[in-house]
């Protein structure tokens, strides 16, 4: 089995963030590692834009050590690139504060138009 890069982004001046896509198996794999904010954001739309004549893309977070707000915003502005072509985006190994965050977001996703009483 033969993997294929993609598209390879990386920056030292973003907190070490990289995003690597490939062929893997037959499926395209974007991994990222390091910090997923607002200053790297661009760098995983790119890459996982140009995965996307494949229409279903593997984002693997096993080795990202932080995400924010502007960070989960790229996920999702990935997923509905994606989306408009019939295409899918899968979230793999997600752990730590990332994998928190990505489930704090989708439990408030799911619970609005719940009223939240203090």
């Amino acid at each position: 089995m033969t993997n294929t890069l993609i598209a390879s982004h990386t920056s030292t001046s973003t907190g070490g963030f990289a995003a690597v896509g490939a062929v893997e198996g037959g499926h395209h794999v974007v991994r990222v590692s390091g910090e997923l904010d607002l200053d790297s954001r661009d760098m995983l739309i790119q890459t996982c834009a140009r995965a996307e004549e494949s229409l279903d893309v593997v984002v693997d977070l096993g080795e990202l050590t932080f995400m924010d707000c502007a960070g989960y915003g790229a996920l999702i502005s990935a997923r509905t690139a994606l989306s408009r072509h019939g295409g899918t985006l899968t979230l793999a190994n997600g752990v730590g504060e990332p994998a928190a965050l990505i489930a704090l977001i989708g439990q408030l996703e799911r619970g609005a138009g719940q009223n939240v009483v203090n």
